[in-house]
C-alpha cells in the first residue's frame, strides 16, 4: 500500500523532491510487477483449464444422453385414422404394426331418478336413499326439511363413488342424476329412494367396456378393456380410443433413427467443441509473438491426444457388426476435427440398429464408446484427475507469488516511509542553514 507523500515539495532545498521519491519507489517497485505479471500468467493457465473443464462437462452431457437416456430407445408412431385412435405415449416399446377395429368404446354408468321436482330447492321428505356398487349399500338418509339439492350434497359427500347432480330439464322440471367417473361395465350401479316418488331410476348410459377386434375373419380376436384408454394391449404403447369404426385402424411403431442420428451428431460437435478448444489454448501466434495459456503444455497435448485415440479405437470385446466409429461415418480429419457421415450411420442404423446401439452403449458383457469417453472424462476432469493436478500446481504458484507480492509490497512501503523521512529531514537541514545564513547577514561587519 503506497504511503501517501508529505507536500513539502522542496521548499528549502528547491528541489522536486516529491517526484523524485515517486521515481525512487517505482524502480523499487520493478520486482513487484514481474511478479505480478507471472501471477497473471499462471491466473490464466488456471482459467484455461476451468474452460476445459466446462467442455468436457458438456461433452459429458452428450454422452450421458447418448448412453444412459434412451436416445436409441426412442420411437415414432402413427396410425391411419388420427380421428378414431390416437397413440399418446410409446415407451420402451418394439417396432410393431397391428389393425383392429373399434367396436365399442367405453362408458360410464349413468342414472336419472324417475321423480320430478319443481326446483332444486323442492322438498323430497324423509326417507333413505340407497346406491348400490358392486354389492355395497350405500345409504343416504333424509329428514322432512330436506331438498333435492341437500340429497345431491349428501351423497356427493359419502364415499360410494357415484356422484350426484340436480339436473335442469326445463323451468319447472328439475331430476337427481347420478353418475360414476370410472368407465367399463363394472361401473353400473343401481340407486332408489324412500322418499315420495323416488323408488326407481333409469338409465341414462349404461356402464360398458371397450371393445376392438383384432384381425379378420376366423382368425380374429375380440378383447374388452374398461378404459378408451388402452395401455396392455402392445407394450409399450398407449392407445386412445375416440370412435368406433367401421374399417380397421392401422397403428404404426418404428425406431426414432433421426433422434439416434440427432444425439450422434451431438456428440461429434461435443467431441469437436473439446478438440478446439485444446488447439486454441495450446496455440502460438506466429504474427503477433504471443503463446496461448496452455502452449507446450505437456498435459494439454497428452489429453487432445487422448481423447482422438479414445474415439478412434476398436471397442474391444463387442459381438456386433460394428466396433470402430470409422464404420458409422465417424472420421478423424487431418485438422484433428470428427465428422460425421449421417447417410452412412442412417444406413447402418436400417441395417442393424441394435449393433449400433451395442457400440455406443456396450452389450453388457463388453463397453462401448460412451464407456470409454466416460473413462477418459474420469482421468482428465474427474476427481484427481489430471486437470485437478494440473490446477492444484498453479493454484500453489499462485499463492507463493501471492505471499511473496504481499512482502514485497509491504517492503516498498516502508523504503517510501524512509524516503520520506529522509527528504524531509534534509529539508529541515536545508531549512536551518538557510536560517542560520539570514542571521549572519545581519551581524555587524558580516557581508552577505
Amino acid at each position: 500500500m503506497a504511503i501517501p507523500l508529505i507536500n513539502f515539495g522542496g521548499l528549502a532545498s528547491g528541489l522536486d523532491t516529491n517526484s523524485m521519491i515517486t521515481q525512487l519507489v517505482a524502480l523499487e517497485r520493478i520486482p513487484l510487477q514481474q511478479l505480478e505479471a507471472r501471477k497473471a500468467g499462471y491466473e490464466a493457465k488456471d482459467s484455461a483449464w476451468t474452460s476445459i473443464t466446462t467442455r468436457l462437462s458438456a461433452l459429458q452431457d452428450a454422452v450421458d444422453a447418448l448412453k444412459d437416456q434412451g436416445s436409441f430407445a426412442k420411437f415414432v408412431s402413427g396410425t391411419s385414422s388420427s380421428d378414431a385412435v390416437t397413440i399418446t405415449s410409446v415407451s420402451g416399446a418394439n417396432p410393431t404394426t397391428a389393425s383392429f377395429t373399434v367396436n365399442q368404446l367405453a362408458a360410464a354408468h349413468q342414472l336419472v331418478n324417475d321423480a320430478t321436482f319443481g326446483s332444486g330447492t323442492d322438498l323430497i321428505g324423509a326417507g333413505d336413499f340407497t346406491i348400490t356398487v358392486d354389492g355395497q349399500d350405500s345409504v343416504f338418509t333424509t329428514d322432512g326439511t330436506a331438498t333435492l339439492d341437500d340429497l345431491a350434497t349428501i351423497i356427493n359427500a359419502g364415499t360410494s363413488g357415484v356422484t350426484a347432480g340436480v339436473l335442469k330439464v326445463d323451468e319447472n322440471t328439475y331430476r337427481l342424476t347420478l353418475s360414476v367417473e370410472n368407465t367399463g361395465a363394472a361401473s353400473v350401479f343401481t340407486a332408489s329412494g324412500t322418499q315420495p316418488g323416488m323408488g326407481t331410476s333409469t338409465i341414462l348410459q349404461q356402464g360398458a367396456d371397450a371393445s376392438i377386434t383384432i384381425g379378420q375373419g376366423a382368425g380374429a380376436i375380440t378383447v374388452n378393456r374398461d378404459s378408451n384408454t388402452v395401455s396392455d394391449l402392445i407394450d409399450g404403447v398407449t392407445l386412445t380410443l375416440n370412435e368406433v369404426t367401421v374399417d380397421p385402424v392401422t397403428i404404426t411403431v418404428t425406431r426414432d433413427i433421426e433422434a439416434a442420428v440427432g444425439a450422434v451428431q451431438t456428440l461429434v460437435d461435443e467431441l469437436n467443441a473439446v478438440s478446439k478448444q485444446f488447439t486454441a489454448l495450446t496455440a502460438y501466434n506466429v504474427d503477433s509473438e504471443t503463446a496461448a495459456p496452455l502452449q507446450g503444455d505437456a498435459t494439454a497435448r497428452s489429453l487432445a491426444s487422448a481423447l482422438r485415440t479414445t474415439v478412434s479405437s476398436v471397442q474391444e470385446g463387442l459381438a456386433g457388426s460394428f466396433t470402430f466409429a470409422a464404420s458409422l461415418g465417424i472420421s478423424l480429419t487431418r485438422d484433428g476435427e470428427f465428422t460425421l457421415d449421417t447417410t452412412m450411420l442412417r444406413d447402418a442404423l436400417e441395417q442393424d440398429f441394435a449393433g449400433v446401439t451395442e457400440f455406443f452403449e456396450g452389450d453388457g458383457a463388453s463397453d462401448g464408446l460412451g464407456a470409454a469417453i466416460n473413462t477418459f472424462l474420469d482421468g482428465a476432469a474427474g476427481k484427481d484427475g489430471s486437470i485437478e493436478r494440473a490446477r492444484d500446481r498453479w493454484q500453489a504458484q499462485i499463492s507463493n507469488i501471492e505471499d511473496a507480492i504481499e512482502r514485497m509490497e509491504d517492503r516498498v512501503d516502508r523504503r517510501e516511509a524512509a524516503l520520506i523521512a529522509q527528504f524531509a529531514r534534509l529539508e529541515t537541514a536545508m531549512g536551518q542553514l538557510g536560517g542560520m545564513s539570514q542571521l549572519l547577514g545581519t551581524l555587524p561587519g558580516i557581508q552577505q
